[in-house]
């Protein structure tokens, strides 16, 4: 019952006309995301885009959605969800008040996606992005590493090792704490594969 009364509570907060009904209607989305009604939050994304959200709301809500696509486009499979989400990850990592955790999230959520649509080199260009991209603030990282690990992983499974070593080299050389992992997997790679350029 606890999550039934959260989302009475955000309802509430959401009829009232403060500047906390938007952040009230993404946590209903988000609570419907958890039970596992991605249609539910995808209307409750659909109604904060329908307004004038703050921007950091609007990020928060373009996000949600793209995700919620994602994973309905994953499971079906069905492509053209999974091509909603990846206009939605583009329109994110475009929108004009995007920060860089917030496009990092964009341009990882675009390259599974393009995965997923079978164009894996479209999918290491969007990871690739990421990477160029860096780390400013801790609140970045995890995206970095997502798409990093992600674009690791794509080119082993095409046996592309060399590339796949620069990668993690290249993970690596961002000091933070996923880096020693990286730095583990180049290695291990480089052993495996007789590489020691």
């Amino acid at each position: 019952g606890g999550v039934d009364h959260a989302l009475e509570l955000f309802e509430r907060v959401a009829k009232m006309d403060t500047p906390l009904k938007g952040y009230a209607r993404l946590q209903q989305a988000l609570a419907q995301t958890r039970l596992g009604k991605q249609r539910e939050a995808l209307l409750i994304y659909d109604a904060v885009l329908s307004g004038e959200p703050a921007p950091e709301v609007r990020l928060a809500a373009l996000a949600g959605k793209a995700e919620n696509l994602l994973e309905l486009g994953a499971k079906g499979p069905d492509e053209a969800l999974i091509q909603q989400a990846q206009a939605l990850y583009e329109t994110l990592a475009a929108d004009e008040a995007v920060t860089p955790a917030w496009r990092g999230q964009a341009l990882a959520g675009k390259g599974r996606c393009l995965e997923l649509l079978q164009r894996p080199e479209e999918a290491l260009a969007a990871y690739y992005d990421v990477l160029q991209d860096g780390v400013t603030q801790p609140e970045e990282y995890f995206w970095f590493y997502k798409a990093g690990f992600d674009a690791g992983r794509l080119c082993e499974k095409r046996a592309e090792w060399k590339s796949a070593i620069g990668i993690y080299q290249k993970i690596a050389a961002q000091s933070g704490p996923r880096s020693e992992e990286a730095r583990a997997r180049a290695e291990q790679l480089r052993l495996e594969h007789f590489i020691w350029e």
